[in-house]
């Protein structure tokens, strides 16, 4: 992978003790099915680590990311006997979300005792995506290239020979060339061709027609498949002629099977694109029938994971077919990716999190949930944001200033606060946690939403306010706690001081007694006096 045997030419090291690389992350770069995750597993084991592997895009949340990425890095096995340091590999990080990567270019930034001591190989198959700029400005970037030839059919001979699969020297190198030297592919095409001749020798023919039938049909994306439902073009024959029916099922049904490990996406697919597919050219009732066969497909799959009887998944496929038979159009449709139900559950994961914040920092915490949703945040945002003028707190009326003093009140009492956002170059002040999200969209009356809608220099303001709440709130705590204190301390020291005020009485009567009629005796008392000073509390100099 690289083409230098001294360490010093490509990696920088640090001047600790033990010497360790600058870059605590390698990302390695290349296309599919070149082995990166098997290689980094390969060389962590080697040196020592204990592999631990998490695929970044399967983790949308970003709260998520962080738990994995502190558990991996910080954490330290002591339930079993592998006392081995831990070695963190993420795959597929370019799917991940920007905050995903800024959280962990900011842990890799680290210092003194909190720094990372701990190596993390990353992989993405795009290096130059937007959203790993930042990550490869820190990282070790090693771009893996595609496997040699000569070294992939020689690979491809020693599993065929320890699998006891007879093939011809000729059909290796064809497997290797219709896989664009894909060490995945190839290794999954061997084995289907394997299985499909049984005991026979793999010959060149047998590979060839392989070959023919995934040039055909095979190595289609998401979008293909999708047009191989809604588009009679795609079953054109060698004479231009459409096929019959049941090969069109057929090769519909083939397909299918090819994507059932992501059955789901290409459903969600279908559900986005099936009221493009030409459904002016349809009658109302094909439309019509088709919804139906997603209402009976949910039916079917809410049934199969109920009851966890996966063979009636083999009936799915029919509902693909009816589909096919019910919209497919001679035009080219316009096919977009789902998006909605990711986002959907994206937004709903988000409106969860804000829910519990607002309830965790409530002074009354036993609102039930629903009646926080419908009836309370609704009320409480447009209470919050009553109609103050933009201008210095100086200037306002009493009125204006008895109604400050109230939404300071009420946010306070939910632990709500305006925090400062920067987006598009434009900072503003939104609701912390976002309660607006929740109660407010874009369905609604845009001028309902603009007459309760405040000023960022409003909202700074009242944020200001709320932050000096809290600071007076804590100085009277703490005067609180330490009048607690000094009354303790007074009554546990009464008897002592009881005893002290008898003596010094008597010693008084003495001295007048021998003292009297000598006139005016002056005696200097040391101490201070208030006669000029006086206490000032500081939440007095808090405005």
């Amino acid at each position: 992978m690289l083409n230098t045997t001294d360490e010093s030419e490509f990696i920088s090291v640090d001047n600790g003790k033990p010497r360790r690389p600058l870059q605590k992350v390698v990302l390695i770069a290349g296309a599919a099915g070149l082995g990166k995750t098997t290689l980094a597993g390969v060389v962590a084991r080697h040196c020592g680590y204990r592999v631990v592997e998490m695929n970044a895009s399967d983790d949308r949340n970003v709260l998520a990311f962080e738990r994995k990425i502190e558990g991996a890095i910080r954490a330290v096995r002591t339930l079993d006997a592998d006392s081995r340091p831990n070695c963190l590999v993420v795959d597929e990080i370019d799917g991940a979300p920007v905050e995903s990567i800024r959280y962990l270019c900011k842990t890799l930034a680290l210092t003194g005792r909190k720094a990372i001591r701990r190596p993390i190989i990353c992989i993405c198959n795009n290096l130059y995506v937007q959203t790993l700029r930042e990550l490869r400005s820190v990282a070790l970037v090693l771009q893996m290239p595609h496997t040699e030839q000569y070294r992939l059919e020689r690979r491809l001979q020693q599993i065929a020979d320890s699998e006891h699969v007879r093939i011809e020297a000729g059909a290796i190198a064809e497997i290797v060339s219709i896989c664009a030297l894909d060490m995945r592919s190839s290794i999954n095409a061997l084995q289907f061709i394997a299985i499909e001749k049984g005991c026979d020798v793999i010959g060149l023919n047998a590979v060839r027609t392989y070959g023919d039938r995934e040039t055909r049909m095979g190595e289609k994306s998401l979008f293909d498949m999708w047009a191989y439902v809604f588009e009679m073009r795609r079953h054109i024959d060698n004479r231009g002629r459409l096929l019959d029916v049941p090969l069109r099922v057929r090769r519909v049904t083939a397909l299918c099977q090819r994507f059932s490990t992501e059955f789901e996406k290409f459903h969600l697919g279908l559900f986005a694109n099936y009221l493009s597919s030409g459904s002016e050219c349809h009658r109302i009732s094909s439309i019509s029938a088709a919804a139906r066969s997603f209402c009976d497909y949910d039916i079917l799959s809410k049934l199969v994971l109920q009851s966890q009887n996966y063979e009636l998944m083999k009936y799915t496929f029919v509902f693909i077919v009816q589909l096919h038979l019910l919209l497919a159009s001679q035009e080219r449709i316009n096919l977009v990716f789902p998006t909605a139900d990711q986002t959907c559950s994206q937004q709903r994961r988000q409106s969860v999190e804000t829910l519990l914040s607002v309830r965790s920092g409530a002074a009354e915490k036993v609102i039930p949930e629903r009646a926080l949703v419908l009836d309370l945040l609704p009320m409480l945002v447009i209470i919050v944001q009553p109609p103050l003028k933009p201008m210095n707190m100086q200037l306002y009326s009493d009125r204006e200033l008895n109604m400050l003093r109230a939404v300071v009140a009420v946010m306070r009492s939910y632990s709500l606060t305006f925090a400062a956002t920067f987006h598009d170059g434009v900072t503003s002040f939104t609701f912390c946690p976002p309660v607006d999200a929740l109660v407010l969209f874009p369905l609604e009356d845009c001028e309902r939403r603009r007459a309760n809608f405040l000023s960022n220099s409003v909202r700074q303001m009242i944020a200001h306010q709320i932050e000096l709440n809290k600071l007076r709130s804590d100085v009277v705590q703490s005067e609180k706690e330490n009048g607690r204190r000094i009354e303790q301390e007074s009554v546990s020291g009464k008897g002592a001081t009881g005893n002290r005020s008898v003596t010094a009485a008597y010693e008084l009567s003495q001295y007048n007694s021998s003292n009297r009629g000598r006139g005016i005796v002056y005696r200097y008392n040391q101490g201070f006096s208030n006669a000029i000073r006086r206490n000032i509390r500081m939440k007095n100099l808090i405005f």
